[in-house]
Protein backbone atom coordinates (compact mmCIF):
# COMPACT_ATOMS: atom_id res chain seq x y z
CA UNK A 1 0.00 0.00 0.00
CA UNK A 2 1.18 3.60 -0.80
CA UNK A 3 -0.05 6.58 0.97
CA UNK A 4 1.18 9.89 -0.46
CA UNK A 5 -0.03 12.19 2.16
CA UNK A 6 3.67 14.58 1.99
CA UNK A 7 2.74 17.55 0.91
CA UNK A 8 2.93 21.31 2.30
CA UNK A 9 0.56 24.33 2.01
CA UNK A 10 0.80 28.09 1.82
CA UNK A 11 -2.23 30.27 2.78
CA UNK A 12 -1.35 33.66 1.55
CA UNK A 13 -2.17 35.17 -1.68
CA UNK A 14 -0.06 34.35 -4.64
CA UNK A 15 1.38 38.13 -4.69
CA UNK A 16 2.19 37.53 -1.18
CA UNK A 17 3.80 34.73 -1.17
CA UNK A 18 7.77 33.37 -2.20
CA UNK A 19 7.74 32.25 -5.62
CA UNK A 20 10.28 29.71 -4.69
CA UNK A 21 8.23 28.74 -2.08
CA UNK A 22 5.69 28.01 -4.59
CA UNK A 23 8.16 26.18 -6.60
CA UNK A 24 8.94 24.12 -3.89
CA UNK A 25 5.25 23.49 -2.97
CA UNK A 26 4.97 22.56 -6.50
CA UNK A 27 7.57 19.62 -6.50
CA UNK A 28 6.46 17.96 -3.48
CA UNK A 29 3.27 17.96 -3.84
CA UNK A 30 2.99 17.13 -7.57
CA UNK A 31 6.04 16.13 -8.67
CA UNK A 32 6.96 13.94 -5.72
CA UNK A 33 3.60 11.87 -5.44
CA UNK A 34 3.85 10.77 -9.34
CA UNK A 35 7.35 9.94 -9.25
CA UNK A 36 6.83 7.56 -5.79
CA UNK A 37 3.23 6.33 -7.45
CA UNK A 38 4.81 5.37 -10.99
CA UNK A 39 7.49 3.24 -8.45
CA UNK A 40 4.63 1.55 -6.57
CA UNK A 41 2.29 1.39 -9.76
CA UNK A 42 4.76 -0.66 -11.72
CA UNK A 43 5.08 -3.00 -8.68
CA UNK A 44 1.52 -3.55 -7.43
CA UNK A 45 0.53 -3.80 -11.74
CA UNK A 46 3.20 -6.94 -11.92
CA UNK A 47 1.75 -8.74 -8.32
CA UNK A 48 -1.74 -8.05 -9.51
CA UNK A 49 -2.63 -6.52 -6.42
CA UNK A 50 -2.40 -2.88 -4.60
CA UNK A 51 -3.62 0.41 -3.16
CA UNK A 52 -2.37 3.61 -3.77
CA UNK A 53 -4.70 6.63 -1.71
CA UNK A 54 -3.46 9.87 -2.30
CA UNK A 55 -4.08 12.73 -0.22
CA UNK A 56 -5.75 15.62 -1.74
CA UNK A 57 -7.42 18.82 -0.72
CA UNK A 58 -11.09 20.03 -0.66
CA UNK A 59 -9.36 22.98 -2.44
CA UNK A 60 -8.81 21.34 -5.45
CA UNK A 61 -12.52 21.80 -5.83
CA UNK A 62 -12.94 25.62 -4.18
CA UNK A 63 -9.24 26.97 -4.91
CA UNK A 64 -10.56 30.05 -3.97
CA UNK A 65 -10.35 29.38 -0.64
CA UNK A 66 -6.73 29.57 -0.23
CA UNK A 67 -3.59 29.96 -2.32
CA UNK A 68 -3.91 29.30 -6.10
CA UNK A 69 -1.06 27.44 -6.58
CA UNK A 70 -1.76 24.76 -3.73
CA UNK A 71 -5.12 24.55 -4.65
CA UNK A 72 -3.80 23.62 -8.30
CA UNK A 73 -1.42 21.82 -7.28
CA UNK A 74 -4.38 19.59 -5.08
CA UNK A 75 -6.64 19.31 -8.06
CA UNK A 76 -3.41 18.00 -9.49
CA UNK A 77 -3.86 15.31 -7.42
CA UNK A 78 -7.50 14.46 -7.88
CA UNK A 79 -7.53 15.06 -11.33
CA UNK A 80 -4.60 12.33 -11.40
CA UNK A 81 -5.71 9.78 -9.40
CA UNK A 82 -9.05 9.85 -11.17
CA UNK A 83 -6.84 9.49 -14.38
CA UNK A 84 -4.86 6.35 -12.48
CA UNK A 85 -7.84 4.75 -11.47
CA UNK A 86 -9.32 3.79 -14.68
CA UNK A 87 -6.39 3.10 -16.42
CA UNK A 88 -5.34 0.21 -14.13
CA UNK A 89 -8.67 -0.54 -13.78
CA UNK A 90 -9.14 -4.38 -13.50
CA UNK A 91 -5.31 -4.91 -12.58
CA UNK A 92 -5.99 -5.75 -9.15
CA UNK A 93 -4.84 -1.87 -8.08
CA UNK A 94 -7.34 0.20 -5.89
CA UNK A 95 -6.64 3.89 -6.68
CA UNK A 96 -7.88 6.55 -4.17
CA UNK A 97 -7.91 10.17 -3.31
CA UNK A 98 -8.73 11.86 -0.05
CA UNK A 99 -9.67 14.94 -0.17
CA UNK A 100 -9.01 16.80 3.26
CA UNK A 101 -10.99 19.99 4.68
CA UNK A 102 -8.11 22.24 4.75
CA UNK A 103 -8.15 25.20 7.82
CA UNK A 104 -4.72 26.48 7.42
CA UNK A 105 -5.87 30.04 8.64
CA UNK A 106 -7.10 28.23 12.38
CA UNK A 107 -10.46 28.57 14.17
CA UNK A 108 -11.72 30.05 17.07
CA UNK A 109 -10.06 26.50 19.18
CA UNK A 110 -6.76 27.38 18.15
CA UNK A 111 -7.05 24.42 15.50
CA UNK A 112 -6.07 24.67 11.58
CA UNK A 113 -2.13 25.60 10.80
CA UNK A 114 -0.94 22.43 12.59
CA UNK A 115 -3.50 19.98 10.34
CA UNK A 116 -5.34 18.94 13.75
CA UNK A 117 -8.75 20.33 12.00
CA UNK A 118 -8.81 18.20 9.03
CA UNK A 119 -11.13 15.73 7.33
CA UNK A 120 -11.15 13.60 4.60
CA UNK A 121 -13.59 12.44 1.82
CA UNK A 122 -13.35 10.20 -1.00
CA UNK A 123 -13.03 10.12 -4.35
CA UNK A 124 -13.39 6.30 -4.58
CA UNK A 125 -17.07 6.15 -5.11
CA UNK A 126 -17.81 4.95 -8.99
CA UNK A 127 -21.72 4.84 -7.83
CA UNK A 128 -21.59 8.70 -7.79
CA UNK A 129 -19.02 8.95 -10.74
CA UNK A 130 -15.62 9.35 -8.60
CA UNK A 131 -17.08 12.50 -6.82
CA UNK A 132 -16.39 13.30 -3.11
CA UNK A 133 -17.69 11.18 -0.43
CA UNK A 134 -17.39 12.56 3.37
CA UNK A 135 -15.73 9.76 5.66
CA UNK A 136 -17.31 8.41 8.71
CA UNK A 137 -16.65 9.58 12.23
CA UNK A 138 -13.44 7.33 12.55
CA UNK A 139 -11.23 9.52 10.05
CA UNK A 140 -11.63 6.39 7.58
CA UNK A 141 -11.30 7.25 3.66
CA UNK A 142 -14.05 4.61 2.44
CA UNK A 143 -13.40 3.07 -0.71
CA UNK A 144 -15.56 1.97 -3.24
CA UNK A 145 -16.50 -1.38 -1.61
CA UNK A 146 -16.77 0.15 1.84
CA UNK A 147 -13.51 -0.91 3.29
CA UNK A 148 -11.99 1.68 5.59
CA UNK A 149 -8.38 2.65 5.21
CA UNK A 150 -6.95 4.77 8.26
CA UNK A 151 -5.34 7.58 7.61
Amino acid sequence: MLVNSAGIGVSAPLLQSDVDKMEEMIKLNVSVLVRLTYAAAIGFVTRGKGTIINISSSVAIGPETLNGVFGATKAFVLAFSQSLRHELEGKGVRVQACMERENLAGDAKGKGASGSNREAESTDAPERGGLPRSSDETGKCRGAKGAGHRR
